[in-house]
């Protein structure tokens, strides 16, 4: 679904800041809150504080696209904040993704022992490159299906999406592939291959069947949330929930002002990245799989939990204040009829 938002005829308007935006937030995020997580282990003697700054940060850079289109749908906003905002959540989530891929395997090679720079990041690299491989023949075969057995129903374009996800997901996990990257990747080639009067179907389509995945994927994720951890990891959480915020809020700033987007752009745009969800909460889960299942990783399994934790709590927040927050900023730029509470 988030492939599917990603189409490049809607970044020519806007791509080259859209991209620069993208970029330097993201990583203004993930050094701001590796190095603060770093540092505050370090002052209390914390262990592992790399494996979990590195990791931490990584998670930090994604931002959930759920809560935003939801906003920008229902109140049909219109406007410079609006046009960035779209294509580079969909942009952010590929290149946290990319990111979270060779910082999980850089933060246990710390745990593991000595290893190469060479071995380090190939593992990722391999994990990016059949990803786009995969997903992408995938997504050239379901577009040539899609254009050649085209029907007035959406039943059997429904079928054959939710098979292609599968079958995606199924020789992702054969060959440890990205379980995020993959599937986004069949929806960018899909939604880039087929003609734009075509693509409400699509997203049509996928929205018929994301409310029970979401609702399952969101139920399971709270059973792992080990409130016993809570007390544990209280001071690092904060650190992450604050920390994030800056990042997003203060890169975007002075990466649009640098670009000459315009001023409501300069002004809201980082209000509008706070929520996160699902895709963090995936590279959490991923991560607590990591450990859980790697034998030389299996007395570290208590990073994965606290990580998993962590992103649980700070999901909860964000996504309670982080709508109301992207609700504000928006009508803040006058790009809702009715603008949702004070802004100063």
């Amino acid at each position: 679904t988030i492939g599917l938002e990603l189409r490049f005829s809607k970044l020519k308007k806007t791509g080259k800041q859209v991209t620069i935006i993208t970029l330097v937030q993201a990583m203004t995020t993930f050094i701001f809150v590796t190095l603060a997580i770093v540092a505050y282990l370090t002052v209390t003697n914390g262990k592992y504080l790399w494996t979990y700054g590195l990791i931490l940060g990584a998670i930090a850079t994604a931002t959930a696209p759920g809560p935003i289109v939801a906003v920008v749908k229902s109140y049909r906003t219109k406007g410079p904040v609006t046009d960035v905002l779209l294509p580079l959540v969909a942009l952010d989530d590929a290149i946290g993704i990319m990111l979270f891929a060779v910082m999980l395997s850089l933060g246990t090679s710390f745990l593991s022992g000595p290893v190469s720079i060479g071995k380090m990041l190939m593992e990722p690299a391999l994990e990016i490159f059949l990803s786009f491989g995969i997903g992408g023949a995938i997504g050239l075969a379901l577009m040539y299906i899609a254009k050649k057995f085209n029907r007035e129903t959406d039943g059997f374009l429904m079928m054959v999406i939710i098979g292609a996800v599968f079958l995606g997901i199924g020789l992702g996990q054969a060959v440890h592939a990205s379980a995020i990257l993959l599937p986004m990747t069949i929806g960018v080639v899909l939604t880039n291959s087929i003609d734009e009067r075509y693509e409400h179907r699509l997203t049509q389509t996928t929205d018929l069947f994301t409310a029970p995945i979401l609702l399952a994927f969101f139920t399971i994720a709270g059973a792992e949330l080990q409130l016993s951890l809570l007390v544990k990891i209280g001071v690092m959480g904060v650190i992450y929930l604050l920390v994030r915020v800056v990042g997003k809020i203060s890169g975007s700033y002075f990466s649009a002002k640098a670009v000459k987007a315009p001023p409501t752009v300069v002004k809201y745009l980082g209000f509008t990245l706070i929520p996160q969800a699902g895709v963090a909460i995936d590279m959490a889960l991923t991560t607590q799989l990591r450990f859980e299942t790697t034998e030389s990783l299996a007395d570290f399994s208590e990073i994965g939990a606290v990580i998993m934790t962590i992103v649980l709590a700070a999901t909860v927040i964000y996504e309670v204040f982080g709508l109301v927050v992207v609700k504000a900023a928006l009508g803040r730029a006058g790009e809702i009829d009715a603008a949702v509470g004070d802004w100063e």
